[in-house]
């Protein structure tokens, strides 16, 4: 199946400069980075409730997740035949271990989500208010990015392939990260962003039980919590006890297939 821009990308082999893949790049970063001007605005984490789990998230800490553990098959993956040279391993696992991701969505009344990442409406959404361009312009070690919906996958090869030139390094990190954000149009509906971090030894440092199941990264205080509408009782009391901001939960509207959300 021929994929988009392999026509471009064959001419592009014989080119002596590389300006038309520098500026195939550039038009990548544009999307990448247009929505970063947004002021402040309101991020939501989806999750299933566990005790332990809040606890942390409260304090300021966030899940990181390698993407060899996400739900998309074609998440950080290489296309067939697309060449990563970084190291002498050109695989998909590659590329995926050198990340570290955490997604939100500027959703927080999804029916979809609350039934797929909140344990089928029993689970929990934080609420985290923050001005994006400021935010990773404080935090080198993770940054907040868009996610760009794809009808069909980008070929990357021709762009990867050059490593001998200091603009194909800048270019080979603007693909890395077009890579990190390109998802399928039919999760489009998620509107998600992704908190990225590409790990180095430094950054490593900077997650908690790195290489466990469970990683944590140091983020920000929710500023809300939304419950989910089969929120256990039994826990809500324990919520209280131990958040301090507004809490919310989820009702089903009665007149149509939508979500409210009420303060408890």
């Amino acid at each position: 199946m021929c994929c988009v821009g392999d026509e471009v990308f064959s001419e592009m082999v014989n080119m002596t400069d590389l300006r038309k893949i520098s500026d195939w790049v550039a038009g990548c970063q544009r999307r990448i980075t247009e929505f970063l001007s947004t002021q402040e605005v309101t991020l939501y984490k989806y999750q299933k409730f566990d005790r332990n789990a809040f606890l942390s998230t409260v304090s300021g800490k966030i899940k990181v997740t390698n993407p060899k553990d996400f739900n998309d098959l074609y998440d950080l993956d290489l296309l067939s035949g697309e060449y990563f040279p970084m190291t002498d391993r050109k695989n998909s696992d590659l590329l995926r271990d050198v990340m570290r991701v955490s997604c939100f969505t500027t959703t927080p009344d999804s029916i979809l989500m609350w039934a797929h990442y909140a344990d089928n409406n029993r689970g929990i959404c934080y609420c985290y208010d923050l001005n994006i361009k400021q935010y990773n312009e404080a935090n080198p070690f993770g940054s907040i990015v868009s996610v760009i919906y794809e009808d069909h996958p980008v070929n990357l090869t021709e762009v990867l392939k050059h490593s001998d030139d200091d603009n194909i390094i800048r270019l080979r990190t603007m693909a890395l990260a077009f890579r990190s954000i390109s998802k399928c149009s039919e999760w489009s509906y998620e509107k998600e962003l992704r908190l990225l971090i590409q790990l180095n030894e430094e950054k490593k440092n900077k997650i908690h039980n790195f290489g466990s199941s469970l990683e944590l990264y140091d983020f920000l205080t929710p500023s809300d919590i939304i419950l989910g509408a089969k929120f256990d009782e039994e826990n809500v009391r324990f919520i209280k006890d131990n958040f301090a901001g507004n809490i919310y939960q989820i009702r089903p509207n009665d007149c149509e297939y939508s979500l409210d959300i009420r303060r408890l």
